[in-house]
């Protein structure tokens, strides 16, 4: 199904969004890629929203969890070493969503799990009578050449998961798109012996795997791009309009997102 599969040993969330970029890039017309990678701890939200409505930062801050923004949209979602996330490449607009999504379903049924395709593009398991996400997506097109990013929850962190995203700030009037959450499980919930390692033979199975160290991978990333992923005016400066309820007052943020000429980070602490 795929022209190339790749691992990257790596789990900085920045190198990892940086050789995605690196392998959309090198596509030629027509070629399928896969991507598998696993991040440390860490906050990934969608191209057109608003860290404030979608996490608690200030949690986030405590705990030393970063949180980036991506370019495709979608909503936001927790990553741990519990969580494996695939990036599909395609060397054509079109998406191939529908592959990919039957791909993950045939892989989580070798293992015996009810799983079966939503119609918000989520990949959903049946757990006792209830339906649960396993997976979600988000999708960036390009005028010849787009990625679908997927996630799947293996044994993630529930409980940072929940504690990260769960806003304490009242925004209202936000332009940004609203992430729409969806019940949870992790596949070693549901089956406990199952490995990671026998989970990652399954979506790699019938490919020859290419696995990049982190030695390879930052030879291959542009070290442009990834500075500019941990840029302020990527991840603050994007944010769409908004306004913040704070001490008593109502606090319009236009862009670049200041206060008097105090960016938004600083005023809140973050």
């Amino acid at each position: 199904m795929f022209d190339q599969v790749y691992l990257s040993e790596i789990q900085d969330p920045y190198v990892n969004l940086s050789l995605e970029q690196r392998l959309l890039e090198e596509l030629v017309p027509n070629e399928r890629r896969l991507l598998i990678y696993i991040n440390q701890p860490c906050v990934v939200i969608g191209r057109f929203q608003n860290p404030l409505q979608e996490c608690d930062l200030s949690f986030m801050k405590e705990q030393g969890i970063d949180w980036i923004r991506r370019q495709s949209g979608g909503g936001t979602v927790y990553h741990d070493l519990g969580n494996i996330n695939l990036c599909f490449l395609n060397g054509a607009r079109e998406l191939q969503k529908a592959d990919h999504q039957e791909y993950l379903v045939k892989v989580l049924r070798q293992f015996d799990f009810h799983a079966k395709i939503s119609g918000r593009s989520d990949v959903l398991v049946e757990y006792k009578g209830l339906d649960y996400k396993i997976s979600g997506s988000a999708f960036k097109q390009k005028r010849d050449r787009s990625f679908h990013h997927a996630t799947l929850l293996y044994d993630a962190d529930k409980a940072a998961l929940k504690k990260c995203l769960a806003p304490k700030l009242k925004i209202q009037n936000s332009r940004s798109i609203p992430s729409n959450p969806h019940p949870t499980i992790n596949l070693k919930q549901i089956t406990p012996q199952l490995e990671l390692s026998q989970l990652m033979t399954g979506l790699t199975q019938g490919h020859t795997v290419q696995n990049l160290d982190a030695k390879t991978v930052l030879s291959m990333v542009s070290t442009d791009y990834l500075q500019s992923l941990k840029t302020w005016e990527w991840k603050w400066g994007e944010i769409p309009v908004f306004d913040l309820h704070h001490e008593g007052q109502v606090i319009s943020f236009q862009k670049a997102q200041t206060v008097d000429g105090i960016k938004i980070n600083e005023f809140l602490g973050l």
